[in-house]
């Protein structure tokens, strides 16, 4: 319990540090299906950031276009906001539930076997 208690506080402190530090950014997303265009301006510890491209997406699902941008704020190093990733956050949810449902049908398998074994 206390593991998951400081995991939680330090998530929330690194997400109210990233927000304070990048608090002079303005950014600008427009995804028409067709183009997608990222414009990113204001200072980061204390330097003008100027960024704006335009990308072809008519080839890229949802998925990929979540990474492309992902990959975009990672590159100017500032993080994305939680929003812009619809697609990569139910990916990453539905990997995690699937590999509960993994572990947890093994914890299962495992207990059902020992208790056959030891009542045999």
């Amino acid at each position: 319990m206390k593991y998951r208690l400081v995991v939680a506080l330090l998530s929330i402190h690194m997400i109210t540090w990233a927000q304070s530090s990048y608090s002079s950014l303005q950014t600008r997303i427009v995804d028409d299906g067709n183009r997608l265009l990222i414009q990113i301006d204001g200072h980061r510890y204390g330097q003008e950031l100027h960024y704006k491209r335009a990308f072809a997406i008519t080839d890229l699902n949802g998925l990929q276009v979540d990474l492309l941008k992902y990959q975009v704020f990672a590159s100017q190093h500032i993080p994305l906001p939680i929003h812009e990733m619809k697609s990569l956050l139910a990916t990453v949810c539905i990997a995690f539930i699937l590999v509960v449902i993994g572990i947890s049908y093994t914890i299962r398998h495992y207990q059902i076997r020992k208790t056959r074994l030891t009542t045999a």
